[in-house]
């Protein structure tokens, strides 16, 4: 999907994996918008200039190079040099052939040092080059127009679109762009990685010192994904680079920002994975703005939001309950902040959390089912205790079907699963008890669909005591042949339910009581420092499990 919708320009980053720089500031990289006020943005005084001094690459996308916008590269060539920015020359580095290729991470020879060729003749310097999904797109691509490349292949059909490149160009870094957890999809992806970074270099002369993360933040096992990453490229003493963007097909600018927020608080705070480097990326029709950055709905904005001070929890159980202090990461004192402790759970006062997810209808959809599966066809098994409310689809955009789905809310048995009814935030929802080995399969009547239109499926669900999920919530796009042409699948995360809350001292210490020392099922307690309105970076404690 990097490519889809994507802008003039594009900007890459790179992010560190050494333990001991875990904790510098990252650097921040930006891919301005190709739409809107992106030809507004190199002139002296357009309105992101505090953004604009704190972006240390900028990357020009290949195929948007071209004689025809001279003029405009002379301006960001202007720019760039203005602000002290380096720049990062942004590619699909595949060579397609006449038979397979026509997708996004390929390209034809020759169009890699076209581009840069114009580049150098303007007189700039490109410091970095980026390859857009080599091993993902030339290798692990089932589809109809992957090459399905063996590395050893892969490595001469991408040398030979970036040999002209480097020759010019003979000091630049490569960075390695894949989709995570897509990368790991292959059980030999570290083995693939190492023999076609080593192959390239020593093809082209120069390292692949750093891959980029485009990471699918619906899919909830980006953590593990990333955790995985992360650890092997520390092995390789190579840089971790992470695309910034929103969760899904945002429907509205404030929507797309706030979803990028949530995802880097997610990863830096939580997952507490520290980038080197960072990119500010969308191939949305949202955010529809670069600037200003003093509005919360553009891109720059994001860019000044990002380097607010990282937090750290130092916890330890006491007691029944926990002791900590929280600082930011050199280790000053942070006063006066709410702590919060919980344990996985609901609150039954307030309504069900809501996943929600976006996107498009498939082409050749023409109706779809709403479906529950818990302990079958998902790989998976255990025990699940579930709140679930109504399952709703809608069309937002393009069509205006619409359907909802839910199941009675009168006990029933099925076998060792047990349904009933609970009153939850006002409302009566269902709860379901599944142990392990038992399954949960509802689906609802077939609908009527628009091919193309945009949708949203939003999920209102909890766990209780941590129990779940093992399985999901999906839609099933349904063909005119009656078959399944496609399924879009939602794991809401655990429920939690506050246990107690404490305010730092002068020196940032802090109790809690009670928080539990441990719960059943897989879900942890956490102690949450929400970041002050935004005047720190969130941050989060479990204890090892």
């Amino acid at each position: 999907m990097r490519w889809l919708l994507m802008p003039f320009l594009a900007i890459s980053l790179s992010i560190g994996p050494p333990a001991e720089a875990q904790f510098a500031s990252p650097e921040i990289w930006f891919t301005p918008l190709g739409r809107g006020d992106a030809t507004n943005m190199w002139s002296p005084g357009a309105p992101w200039q505090n953004a604009a001094n704190r972006v240390k690459v900028l990357v020009l996308v290949h195929h948007t190079i071209s004689p025809a916008v001279i003029p405009e590269l002379i301006q960001i060539r202007d720019f760039a040099m203005q602000h002290h920015m380096q720049i990062d020359l942004s590619t699909e580095a595949v060579a397609k052939t006449a038979t397979c290729g026509a997708e996004e991470g390929y390209t034809w020879p020759g169009e890699n040092g076209g581009a840069a060729k114009l580049l150098f003749d303007l007189g700039f310097k490109v410091d970095w080059v980026d390859m857009d999904g080599p091993i993902n797109s030339g290798s692990y691509d089932t589809g109809p127009q992957g090459c399905q490349l063996s590395i050893p292949d892969l490595i001469t059909r991408v040398a030979s679109t970036l040999k002209d490149v480097v020759a010019l160009y003979p000091n630049v870094k490569l960075m390695d762009v894949e989709p995570l957890p897509g990368l790991q999809q292959r059980p030999t992806w570290r083995a693939d990685v190492d023999a076609f970074h080593l192959g390239l270099k020593r093809q082209l002369g120069v390292p692949v010192v750093a891959m980029q993360a485009d990471v699918n933040w619906g899919d909830r096992t980006w953590q593990s994904a990333m955790l995985d990453l992360h650890a092997y490229l520390h092995e390789k003493n190579k840089l971790l680079s992470v695309i910034y963007n929103q969760s899904g097909l945002s429907m509205n600018d404030a929507d797309a920002v706030q979803s990028t927020v949530n995802n880097f608080e997610s990863l830096e705070g939580a997952l507490h994975v520290i980038p080197d480097k960072v990119t500010f990326e969308t191939w949305s029709p949202y955010p529809a703005n670069n600037m200003p950055e003093t509005s919360p709905t553009t891109q720059t904005w994001l860019i000044n939001r990002y380097p607010r001070p990282l937090s750290s929890l130092n916890v330890q159980f006491v007691g029944l309950g926990v002791h900590g202090k929280l600082t930011t990461m050199d280790g000053k004192p942070i006063a006066n902040a709410t702590i919060r402790g919980f344990k996985p759970g609901v609150d039954f006062t307030q309504p069900l959390p809501t996943t929600v997810l976006q996107g498009t209808v498939p082409s050749t959809a023409r109706q779809a089912l709403l479906i529950l599966r818990i302990n079958a066809e998902c790989g998976c098994n255990g025990r699940n205790h579930l709140l679930i409310g109504t399952l709703g689809y809608r069309e937002t955009a393009g069509g205006a079907a619409s359907f909802n789905f839910s199941w009675p809310k009168n006990f029933q048995q099925y076998g060792q699963t047990l349904v009933d009814g609970q009153l939850v935030g006002g409302t009566i929802v269902s709860e379901v008890y599944a142990p392990a080995g038992q399954v949960f399969v509802p689906n609802s009547n077939a609908f009527p669909v628009t091919a193309g239109a945009q949708f949203t499926f939003t999920v209102p669900a909890a766990t209780i005591g941590g129990f779940g999920w093992y399985g999901y919530a999906a839609i099933i796009w349904i063909g005119a042949s009656g078959g399944e042409v496609r399924r879009d699948m939602v794991t809401p995360p655990p429920g939690k339910a506050l246990m107690s809350t404490a305010t730092t001292a002068a020196d940032g210490t802090f109790a809690l009581n009670p928080l539990p020392r441990g719960v059943d099922g897989s879900a942890p307690v956490t102690v949450e420092f929400d970041g002050m309105n935004g005047t720190y970076r969130s941050t989060v404690w479990t204890p090892l499990q």
